[in-house]
């Protein structure tokens, strides 16, 4: 039973960072000092010290790294802003298409 609670308690934890660091993203904040976090967590009754922090920190696909006590994490934005240029070109797909149903269309009338 006790293994479970302990369980319960790292996943509220988990959550409760979580939620801050989506907050403070959601303000244009990318960056916050590890004490200001451990008291932030404390007046929400969750009771942490830094080096469970620090461990729970690792775990978070949010968090892009921690030096020197300040964890630096990314935003939706900064997330999303690399995803354009990866995007294919409509227009290049168009041409791509139709170059390979005009490869398609030769193969089929010479057989």
């Amino acid at each position: 039973m006790r293994y479970a609670d302990l369980v319960r308690e790292n996943t509220n934890a988990q959550d409760a960072v979580l939620d801050l660091l989506v907050s403070l993203a959601g303000d244009d904040v990318n960056s916050i000092a590890i004490d200001v976090l451990v008291d932030e967590l404390g007046s929400q009754g969750i009771d942490v010290d830094k080096k469970s922090l620090f461990d729970l920190l690792s775990t978070l696909a949010i968090v892009r790294n921690i030096e020197n006590g300040v964890v630096y994490f990314t935003s939706d934005s900064d997330q999303s802003a690399g995803m354009d240029d990866g995007a294919p070109d409509p227009e290049q797909q168009d041409k791509q298409v139709d170059k390979l149903a005009r490869q398609q269309v030769d193969k089929e009338i010479k057989t």
